[in-house]
């Protein structure tokens, strides 16, 4: 496999005042040259903002290699195409700043060339937060019952399978997977929560873990919030005021990775 062969070009110029001015740019490499994807131009940091060519390469290669069919190739870096890096970079284990830069250029590169994703990411392509909550609200009052074993709709109809089901996962994750990299990214505190993004207790075992989304907050002190939840006490999915991680307990705040802001 071809590998991306990054070199810096030091490019200086007088400034007014005497001094130099440096960049650094990723050098063109034929990675990709055979793809769909094919561009021979620079590659230099791209980021929300830029235009042009290599815009519109990167684009390419996160539509049809990365799993990212939501990102138009259209060579305008938007919100749409920071969202779809930043899960693209979280996925591979780089620093998920939305940048492209000579890592991320690398496994763009890297990812074309194999033809595609050999592991492509188990959350599928990005959901927004709307659809996510009309999804989580599609199984409320039809009497979907909580089972460990039992799935409706293809999904298991647990607290886990129900969040699956929200996000629109490709797979089945139990709680203690979706508190994990593959699936979520942990926040700083309850206060950062947004609709949509998830409470995880992944401590204990099966009949003691839990995770519920939360859907907004009750008051401005943040001292409870509105959530959505398929739980074994209640029997089947249901909406209502909880303050799971507001006090001493085991839950934690996690924002899905495959949120579209």
């Amino acid at each position: 496999m071809r590998q991306l062969i990054a070199t810096a070009a030091v490019i200086t110029g007088l400034l007014a005042g005497g001094g130099v001015i440096a960049a650094t740019q990723i050098a063109p490499t034929s990675a990709a040259a055979a793809s769909a994807c094919s561009y021979s131009g620079s590659h230099n940091m791209i980021q929300n903002g830029s235009r042009g060519a290599a815009v519109q390469h990167a684009q390419c290669i996160l539509n049809k290699y990365a799993g990212h069919g939501e990102v138009a190739i259209d060579g305008d870096f938007g919100p749409i195409t920071r969202n779809a890096v930043i899960a693209f970079q979280r996925a591979r284990g780089l620093e998920a700043d939305g940048i492209i830069g000579p890592h991320t250029w690398s496994a763009l590169h890297q990812t074309a060339d194999a033809g595609g994703d050999n592991d492509p990411p188990a959350w599928g392509s990005g959901i927004t937060r709307d659809a996510m909550l009309q999804r989580a609200k599609s199984w409320l009052n039809r009497n979907i019952r909580y089972s460990q074993s039992a799935k409706h709709d293809g999904y298991r109809t647990d607290c886990s399978g129900y969040v699956s089901m929200a996000l629109d996962l490709r797979a089945n994750p139990i709680t203690t997977d979706l508190a994990t990299a593959t699936y979520t990214h942990r926040l700083g505190s309850m206060n950062e929560l947004r609709p949509g993004d998830l409470v995880i207790d992944a401590t204990g075992s099966n009949t003691t873990r839990h995770v519920v989304i939360f859907n907004g907050w009750t008051d401005t002190s943040h001292t409870a919030y509105q959530a959505l939840e398929m739980s074994g006490s209640a029997g089947t999915v249901e909406a209502g005021i909880r303050t799971y991680g507001l006090g001493a307990d085991h839950y934690d705040p996690y924002r899905p990775n495959k949120l579209v802001d």
